[in-house]
C-alpha cells in the first residue's frame, strides 16, 4: 500500500517468549512477579495475628456453642495460613524466613 507506515512492535519487558512442547511454536509466557505482601519482621506479623486472632474470637458469638470451638478453630487456622501464604519475609516465605530477622528501613 502506498503512504502506509511501518510498525514494529515489540514485547513488554514481563513477557517473554518459550519454546512450545509439541510442535516447536512459540508461545508467550509472562514472567511470575511476586505478588505477596512485603514485610520486614516475622515477629510483627505474628503479634498482627495474634491481634486479629481476637476478632476471629468474637466472630464465634454468634455461632451455636455446639458447633463454635471446632468452627473458631478452622477459622482461625483458615485466616493465619492465608496470610502466611500471602506476605514475604524479606522476600522468603514464611517458612523460610528466620523468627527474629528484622530489617530497618
Amino acid at each position: 500500500m502506498e503512504g502506509a507506515e511501518s510498525v514494529s512492535l515489540s514485547l513488554p519487558r514481563d513477557v517473554e517468549r518459550v519454546a512450545g512442547t509439541d510442535d516447536g511454536a512459540s508461545v508467550l509466557a509472562t514472567s511470575r512477579k511476586d505478588f505477596r505482601v512485603r514485610c520486614t519482621s516475622k515477629r510483627a506479623v505474628t503479634e498482627m495475628l495474634e491481634l486479629c486472632g481476637c476478632f476471629v474470637q468474637k466472630l464465634g458469638d454468634a455461632l451455636p456453642e455446639e458447633i463454635r470451638e471446632p468452627v473458631l478453630r478452622d477459622a482461625q487456622w483458615t485466616f493465619e495460613s492465608a496470610v502466611q501464604e500471602n506476605v514475604s519475609i524479606n522476600g522468603q516465605a514464611w517458612q523460610e524466613a528466620s523468627d527474629n530477622y528484622f530489617m530497618g528501613m
